[in-house]
């Protein structure tokens, strides 16, 4: 019922966490490896003695922007 994913920004080394639940409908757009766009919230996620900065999806849809 739910995804998680890596995000790695354009043209960026480092990479953040997103998890979206209730979203397994839009794994293909994930998939895909076309842009998407995303809708969040900023959270930290604290995970056996560890905290990290992650992405709660919202929503998500692939772009109608290419990117350059």
């Amino acid at each position: 019922k739910h995804i998680r994913f890596e995000l790695i920004p354009h043209k960026q080394q480092h990479s953040i966490a997103g998890i979206g639940f209730n979203l397994s409908e839009k794994f293909n757009i994930v998939a895909s490896g076309q842009p998407f766009d995303i809708c969040f919230h900023l959270e930290i996620n604290n995970f056996r003695g560890q905290s990290k900065l992650q992405l709660r999806i919202i929503d998500l849809k692939q772009s109608n922007h290419a990117v350059k």
